[in-house]
């Protein structure tokens, strides 16, 4: 694994390492918290070892500023300290660290520490690299409900509009982003002219309440010529990663 020792005492900055070194890692280190961030921003490690006081930057200071980058590559964060009040312990956590050791450390604790660590990484590898797979099968299944005529929507369970195909925003003359700034009643009223939005509404609600499949006739009340429209109203589980409760399928059914 790639570790990076971030700390200011060259004797415990070359011991960490060769201990690290004998246990097949790959060991970067850095002598203050300023240098160990510009190292971070240029080059992934997955381990980050840091001592509490060091001058330029301290620890927890790094720790905080690591968590605010948000890398796709989950970085499992060490605290080196020799405080051991609870406080201080909270603070290390409250920082975003994930563990800490004690000052002066145990080889047998570091080696022990670093296992979990690598334990608990795979698991969020695992996790991002599901992640993606399910944001990118919401992205292929977006790109099919694009090239569909009839119109669709996306509301989660707190009633907002999550997704819009191309025909439903060509119909409504709008844009997703200006269809997600009003509540899903307000929005599906103004883009389609539904004669009681709250009663929909209310249908909404009650197949997220029951996750039992809708479908009904509705007519738009600006253009009676167009027809009737048939709503269909599908749960959708949230495992598919959309992000989403309900689909709402529009169907015109044009005058014979």
């Amino acid at each position: 694994m790639d570790i990076l020792i971030v700390e200011d005492e060259m004797i415990s900055r070359n011991l960490l390492t060769k201990m690290l070194e004998r246990l097949g890692h790959t060991v970067f280190s850095a002598e203050n918290g300023q240098l160990a961030w510009e190292f971070i921003r240029k080059q992934s490690v997955q381990i980050l070892i840091a001592d509490w006081m060091m001058p330029e930057m301290d620890g927890l200071e790094l720790c905080r500023k690591v968590r605010e980058l948000n890398p796709e590559q989950y970085i499992y964060i060490i605290i080196l300290t020799a405080k051991d009040d609870r406080s201080d312990l909270l603070a290390v956590f409250h920082a975003g660290a994930d563990d800490y050791i004690t000052k002066p450390f145990d080889p047998e604790e570091l080696r022990a520490r670093i296992v979990t660590s690598k334990r608990i990484i795979g698991m969020e590898e695992r996790y991002i690299g599901e992640r993606r797979s399910l944001m990118n099968s919401r992205n292929d299944l977006n790109s099919l409900f694009n090239t569909l005529d009839e119109q669709l929507i996306a509301v989660d369970d707190c009633l907002r509009i999550t997704f819009a195909n191309k025909a439903f925003l060509d119909a409504a003359k709008t844009t997703e982003d200006t269809l997600k700034q009003c509540p899903f009643f307000d929005g599906y009223h103004v883009a389609t002219g539904v004669t009681d939005p709250y009663e929909f509404k209310v249908q909404v609600e009650d197949v997220l309440r029951t996750g039992i499949y809708k479908r009904f006739p509705d007519k738009k009340t600006d253009d009676p010529a167009n027809g009737a429209r048939e709503v269909s109203i599908l749960p959708v589980h949230q495992a598919t990663g959309t992000g989403s409760r309900v689909l709402i399928r529009i169907r015109v059914i044009p005058k014979i």
